[in-house]
């Protein structure tokens, strides 16, 4: 058995969210805005930039670790990249941490495991330290 690599991984460090567009308080009539309370620019950029090598693509940022540890909680590569899309999307004005699961299910055309989903709600719930 091979020891495994585990690093923290302190609150929204990735140089990428920086590059997150900002969560707009404007109106909007859009199914987008309703659904997700994001821009239809800020959600073409969510579905590009979650693509595999893209800036929300996390886990690819990740590099060859085979763990992570996020609030004293050891992930997989796979669900820490999860926690952290999930911290991103509360970032970029997501309305709930429900909504941010829809729209990853939506980006995969799939269902998520609970696995997954718990991941995703750690991460949109994280709070700032």
């Amino acid at each position: 058995m091979m020891p495994g690599r585990i690093s923290k991984v302190p609150l929204l460090t990735f140089s990428c969210l920086l590059a997150l567009p900002l969560h707009h308080s404007m109106a909007q009539t859009d199914s987008t805005q309703a659904k997700y309370g994001i821009t239809q620019e800020q959600y073409q950029y969510v579905l590009t930039e979650s693509a595999k090598g893209g800036k929300l693509d996390f886990e690819a940022q990740m590099g060859e670790k085979y763990f992570v540890l996020i609030d004293s909680i050891a992930y997989n590569r796979h669900s820490g990249a999860l926690v952290v899309w999930g911290q991103a999307m509360k970032q970029l004005g997501v309305r709930t941490a429900e909504a941010a699961v829809s729209l990853y299910q939506e980006i995969l055309q799939d269902t998520l495991r609970v696995p997954q989903r718990k991941a995703i709600m750690h991460g949109f719930n994280r709070q700032r330290r």
